[in-house]
C-alpha cells in the first residue's frame, strides 16, 4: 500500500513514521526545501535558538520514537520546576508568583470545582466558563493566563469545549507511563528530532520530494486503487489544495483563523537579579505586550552559557507601530518589557526574531463551528482514502499531534477493510 503525505512538518514526519511501521510505502511531498515547518533549531555562537517549540510533553510514544531514531531526550533542570505568573497589586514586594491567587480566591475556585456543573457548554467561551466555575479572579489571573501560553488567544472568544472538554470526557485511556515525566527535549534541540526522523525514514526506504507543490487533481488522476493520501499541512494550505477540486471543504477550511506569532530569543549578560525557573506568563490585564517569556538556560542543560530568554507575542495584540518594528527595535521593546515586569536590566548580546504570519490556529468558538461543519466532508474523504491531520483539527500541542499520528494508521486500515 502506498501512502502519500503532503507536508514534512512534525505531523507529516510522525505520520510517515507510523505508516511505515505498518508496512506502507511512504512518499512525503514538501513545498519548501527542508523538514520541520515552524520547528527548527538554530545554532548560534551564544547557544541554541528554537524557532518554535522548545520541548514536548513526554509519553511512551515519544520515548519509543526517540529510541528508534537515535535521539537522546533530556529532562529540565530542577530550577525549571518553578513556573511564574505575573500579578501586581498584591501586598508583596514581588510580582512573580507560582500561585497568583489570594486565599479567598483559591477557596472560591475549589468550591466551584466541587459544586458547579463543570463540563463546558457548546460554544461557551473560556472566560464565561471560568467565571461560572472558578470565579472571576481565578478565571482572570490563573486560567486565562495559563491557557494563553499554549493557545495565545483571547479568553473572550477561546472555545471552552475545544480546550477543556477533553478533561471531562468519560473515556480514560490506560497507557503505560514513560520513564521521564513532564516536558522533555532532544539533547541538541527540537530540530534534531525532526532531522533524525527524516534520516530514519529515508534509511527505511521512504521518498522525500522537496520544493514540490502538491496538485490534487494530478494525484487523483494518477494514483492506483488503494493508495492513501494524508494532508499534513496547515489549514490555509489544505484549503488551497482542495480548491483545485472545487469542494465545499475549501470554504470551511478557509474560515479557520490563524494567529500571527512572533518569538524572539535574546541572549543577555547574566545578572544576579535574573529570575530562575521555566518562565513567566503575563495576564492581559497587566499591560504587558508579551504573552510570556521562557528562561531557556534555566530549562535545559547546555542551551547557552549566558542568559537566554525567548519572548512570545501575538502580533494581533501589538499596535500597528509595534508590528512594523525592525528586529533591533523589537529587542529594545523586549528590554523595556523585561525591566518593567521582571525588574532586571542587562546588555543584550545577540537576538534572533522569528515572525510567523500564520503561527497557530485560533481555538475560538468560530473554530468549534468550523469543525462541526467539516465532519461530513471528512467522512466523505475517508471513503476516497484521503485524510487530514493537523493542529487545527482539535488537537494542538506536539504531544497530542504525536498521539493522533500513532492512531492514524489504524483508522486508515479500518476504513480500508470496512464494507
Amino acid at each position: 500500500m502506498k501512502a502519500t503525505i503532503v507536508g514534512a512538518g512534525f505531523s507529516g514526519l510522525t505520520t510517515a513514521y507510523y505508516l511505515q511501521k505498518k508496512g506502507f510505502d511512504v512518499e512525503v511531498i514538501e513545498s519548501s526545501s527542508a523538514v520541520g515547518g515552524l520547528i527548527s533549531t538554530v545554532k548560534t555562537e551564544m547557544g541554541l535558538c528554537e524557532t518554535a517549540a522548545n520541548g514536548i510533553l513526554n509519553s511512551i510514544l515519544l520515548e519509543n520514537l526517540a529510541n528508534e531514531t537515535g535521539v537522546t531526550l533530556i529532562q529540565p533542570n530542577k530550577e525549571a520546576k518553578k513556573r511564574f505568573i505575573y500579578r501586581a497589586g498584591l501586598k508583596h514586594s514581588r510580582t512573580l508568583f507560582r500561585w497568583p491567587l489570594k486565599f479567598l480566591e483559591t477557596l472560591r475556585m475549589i468550591l466551584g470545582l466541587l459544586l458547579k456543573r463543570k463540563k463546558p457548554r457548546p460554544h461557551e467561551s473560556v472566560k464565561v466558563w471560568g467565571n461560572r466555575v472558578l470565579g472571576q479572579a481565578a478565571s482572570k489571573h490563573l486560567l486565562a493566563t495559563a491557557l494563553q501560553g499554549v493557545y495565545a488567544g483571547n479568553p473572550d472568544t477561546l472555545s471552552s469545549s475545544l480546550i477543556l472538554g477533553r478533561f471531562f470526557s468519560r473515556k480514560k485511556e490506560k497507557v503505560a507511563k514513560p520513564k521521564m515525566r513532564g516536558t522533555v527535549a532532544p539533547q541538541n534541540g527540537m530540530g534534531e528530532l525532526l532531522g533524525k526522523i527524516k534520516s530514519y525514514l529515508e534509511n527505511k526506504g521512504a521518498m522525500f520530494r522537496f520544493n514540490t507543490p502538491f496538485v490534487l487533481n494530478k494525484y487523483i488522476n494518477s494514483r492506483s486503487k488503494g493508495d492513501v493520501l494524508i494532508i499534513c499541512t496547515g489549514a490555509k494550505q489544505a484549503a488551497q489544495i482542495f480548491s483545485q477540486a472545487n469542494t465545499p471543504l475549501t470554504n470551511e477550511l478557509g474560515k479557520i483563523q490563524m494567529l500571527p506569532m512572533i518569538s524572539a530569543t535574546v541572549f543577555f549578560m547574566k545578572s544576579l537579579r535574573d529570575p530562575l525557573g521555566f518562565g513567566c506568563l503575563f495576564p492581559r490585564s497587566s499591560g504587558a505586550r508579551a504573552l510570556g517569556v521562557l528562561f531557556n538556560n534555566c530549562i535545559f542543560e547546555g542551551r547557552s552559557f549566558v542568559r537566554s530568554e525567548t519572548w512570545i507575542f501575538n502580533q494581533n495584540e501589538l499596535s500597528v507601530d509595534e508590528q512594523s518594528l525592525s528586529d533591533s527595535e523589537f529587542v529594545d521593546l523586549i528590554k523595556s518589557e523585561r525591566f518593567k515586569f521582571l525588574r532586571v536590566s542587562s546588555k543584550a548580546l545577540y537576538a534572533r526574531v522569528q515572525r510567523w504570519p500564520e503561527g497557530i490556529p485560533y481555538y475560538s468558538t468560530q473554530l468549534e463551528n468550523v469543525l462541526e461543519n467539516i465532519k461530513p466532508h471528512l467522512n466523505q474523504l475517508k471513503k476516497e482514502n484521503i485524510f487530514l491531520h493537523g493542529n487545527y483539527l482539535g488537537s494542538i500541542g506536539l504531544s497530542n499531534i504525536l498521539k493522533e499520528s500513532a492512531h492514524l494508521p489504524n483508522r486508515i486500515l479500518d476504513e480500508k477493510v470496512s464494507p
